[in-house]
């Protein structure tokens, strides 16, 4: 099902890490390609439309908003497998980004744990080109899975064709609405390489005991909260 609530007017208060008051004309669930086809109609058409993740730092201005929300919903985390060098896994565009930074980790595949405790889902994390003490998501992804509105197709970007920059990406520029993030391709290196020049993070981590990448989260959820 794609339609949550096909005819609104839908509370948005829970959909938003703010929390404030407001509602919107209906609301629409990404949680499968049927769905996307139904987005990109929507689109196309020129209804009034608002694509959302987790609503992290979203601020809706009027209490009544005359658009339908479609909120990705679509889960699924897969490890590839691993080429000797790396550990390569597929993530759905609906997971929340802190607990597949977990997830990587109590499966031994190491490289997010500087990114811990940012808020958000992984669909949205190439948007920004997220990044904290001292590493960049540019540095672990391989590639970006999108549903293109103007082709009505899923095409795959290598790492490079997403010109990510400081917190810069194509999706930035690109025509709003257009692209779906439909999943996030991820390369975690083998051999672990901790990024402990930023702040405090080492002596964090050593507060935890070794240096290790599960003190290295614990030491960067510790300065974050």
């Amino acid at each position: 099902m794609s339609a949550s609530n096909p005819s609104g007017p839908v509370d948005l208060q829970a959909l938003h890490t703010f929390g404030l008051q407001a509602k919107a004309a209906g609301l629409r669930l990404i949680n499968n390609v049927d769905a996307l086809d139904e987005y990109g109609r929507a689109v196309k058409s020129g209804e009034p439309a608002l694509l959302l993740g987790e609503g992290s730092n979203t601020v809706f201005l009027n209490a009544d908003l005359p658009v339908v929300i479609w909120k990705m919903a679509m889960t699924g985390k897969q490890h590839l497998g691993c080429d000797g060098q790396f550990h390569h896994l597929r993530v759905s565009g609906g997971e929340n980004w802190h607990q597949l930074v977990e997830w990587t980790l109590a499966h031994g595949w190491f490289g997010l744990e500087n990114l811990a405790l940012i808020p958000g889902a992984v669909g949205a994390s190439p948007v920004q080109n997220i990044g904290a003490y001292g590493v960049e998501l540019k540095d672990r992804i391989s590639a970006v899975h999108v549903f293109d509105v103007k082709t009505q197709g899923v095409h795959r970007l290598s790492a490079d064709a997403c010109e990510f920059g400081y917190r810069e990406s194509m999706f930035k520029q690109a025509e709003p609405g257009r692209f779906v993030i439909v999943a996030v391709d991820f390369a975690l290196p083998v051999v672990w390489k901790p990024v402990l020049d930023y702040g405090d993070v080492a002596q964090r981590a050593r507060d935890f005991g070794a240096i290790s990448p599960v003190n290295v989260m614990k030491a960067v959820c510790a300065i974050r909260s």
